[in-house]
């Protein structure tokens, strides 16, 4: 089965105990606030881990505007940015809205970038969402505050245990410097 939105929907819906939606368009209460929360809840759940799905790089190229103060050239983020993962070089950076500000006058950065085609998400991915998801709407739709709570459990330990299977195979490991100071006090 492909995962859909409303493939998503229908799973949170099932974890609160709810009909599932055939349609984000439908008139029920359900499908209302579901439709308003999912977008929140998927960018959130993409912004929680740098799922490999969801990674692209960029060369970023300056703005011809100066910054105010602290450094020398500012960058213009990509407009499906939704987090700055890496910066090549690890230079000396400062994030302020959706501009990149350095003393450095060329950038490479690798980012989580807005998705909304759900082909594309990992069956651990819609998963963690599903959970959040139901965990969101619960109390619009049951009053249970006691459902929240265990869907909010759950949802954290599924995000955990998400985030180490698509860790795994995000490639080769990457190294890690030996800070000699840690090691001394082992």
């Amino acid at each position: 089965m492909s995962i859909t939105e409303i493939s998503i929907i229908n799973d949170a819906l099932t974890e609160i105990g709810a009909e599932p939606i055939s349609s984000l368009d439908d008139s029920s209460k359900r499908a209302v606030i579901c439709k308003r929360i999912y977008p929140i809840v998927r960018d959130y759940v993409l912004i929680a881990h740098p799922w490999r799905f969801a990674q692209t790089r960029s060369a970023l190229s300056a703005i011809d505007e100066d910054v105010v103060f602290g450094y020398d050239y500012q960058f213009q983020l990509p407009s499906d940015c939704l987090r700055v993962n890496e910066i090549e070089d690890d230079v000396e950076h400062r994030i302020e809205g959706d501009r990149l500000l350095t003393n450095e006058d060329a950038v490479n950065i690798r980012y989580t970038k807005k998705l909304t085609n759900t082909a594309l998400f990992t069956p651990e991915f819609a998963f963690a969402c599903a959970y959040l998801l139901a965990a969101k709407v619960c109390y619009p739709i049951t009053q249970s505050r006691e459902l929240v709570s265990d869907l909010t459990t759950k949802y954290i330990n599924i995000i955990r245990e998400c985030r180490s299977i698509d860790a795994q195979a995000m490639g080769s490991p990457e190294e890690f410097e030996v800070d000699t100071f840690l090691n001394s006090r082992l």
